[in-house]
């Protein structure tokens, strides 16, 4: 799946989990918890780690506005400038795998895959858990491996997401892992995969490319 398509699609998601977040007593929100306040004596405001007066949940708002603007944009370079320059602000304040994912997502938009690859790793070391985000991020490496020519790599990240529980993008890893063995030569291999996909995901939207793909046909 395009990264921009993916990126839409959780926009509305994340957004809504935003404004819940904002006003919402959570390690995540601006306040520092009722049991704290209770111990400190001191206000949620003023218990909250903040850079510049704003707290990492502000950061992360706003950070994810100028990307959405960027999404848009003609020119969206200095958008995802400044949305980089917020998520790395909002992580000095306060680790999540959210303002890393998107630091990744930022790099990546600006071309700086390396970059990218470098902080999906560090995601990867330290969120690998991390059922919301674990499996956007394990996608990003395996586009960006691919696009390398590092199929191993590639397969390695893919594996990653079908191992994971749940069932969030073992669709696509499926079709990649598909994609990459037509590369390798191993159209066997991969009419297996693509028949897995079809088999467990019924209702994936990618089930018309790899229909197209099993009956050779050329998608479009």
């Amino acid at each position: 799946m395009d990264f921009h398509r993916t990126i839409q699609r959780h926009f509305l998601i994340l957004s809504a989990l935003l404004a819940v977040l904002l006003t919402t007593d959570t390690p995540w929100g601006s306040s520092s918890g009722t049991a704290n306040q209770q111990k400190t004596g001191t206000s949620s405001q003023e218990g909250s780690t903040q850079i510049g007066g704003k707290t990492a949940i502000q950061l992360h708002h706003e950070g994810l506005l100028y990307f959405r603007r960027a999404q848009d944009s003609r020119f969206p370079r200095d958008l995802y400038q400044k949305a980089l320059e917020l998520f790395k602000k909002a992580s000095d304040t306060r680790k999540s795998p959210f303002s890393l994912f998107y630091i990744a997502a930022c790099y990546y938009e600006l071309g700086k895959q390396d970059e990218a690859l470098k902080a999906l790793k560090d995601f990867a070391r330290t969120y690998a858990d991390d059922d919301k985000y674990a499996p956007l991020a394990y996608q990003k490496m395996a586009l960006i491996y691919a696009k390398q020519g590092n199929i191993n790599e590639a397969k390695k990240a893919l594996d990653s997401i079908s191992s994971m529980k749940g069932d969030v993008y073992k669709d696509f890893a499926l079709l990649e892992y598909g994609k990459l063995l037509e590369k390798e030569g191993k159209s066997d291999e991969a009419k297996k995969k693509y028949t897995e996909l079809v088999q467990k995901f019924p209702n994936s939207p990618f089930k018309d490319e790899v229909a197209a793909k099993l009956s050779g046909k050329k998608e479009g």
